[in-house]
């Protein structure tokens, strides 16, 4: 997060705003437990890698996998933040108007 701050809402910019605020938290959502899986995923293969071999093509892949979903879940809270909303969490997948 960069840090912006969070902007003032009306009811009815809120309003307004929701839809697309809910379709942005419906992906970081679906997104959120494919990441961790792709992490556990990786952290298996690593763990069982050879230090002097370096990383196989499989720990590699699974790497860029959790990378990649790793940057796409950025990207889902940075819209957030342009939106001047603020993200609680993904146990609940809250966001503040203020």
């Amino acid at each position: 997060m960069t840090g912006t701050a969070p902007r003032l809402f009306t009811r009815e910019e809120a309003e307004r705003t929701l839809p697309l605020v809910r379709r942005i938290v419906a992906d970081l959502m679906a997104e959120h437990p494919a990441w961790r899986r792709a992490i556990s995923h990786y952290e298996i293969l690593a763990a069982g890698a050879v230090a002097d071999e370096g990383e196989t093509p499989e720990v590699r892949a699974a790497r860029a996998d959790a990378e990649r979903l790793a940057t796409q879940i950025d990207g889902y809270l940075k819209e957030i933040e342009q939106i001047g909303c603020m993200f609680q969490g993904f146990e609940e997948g809250l966001v503040d108007f203020r």
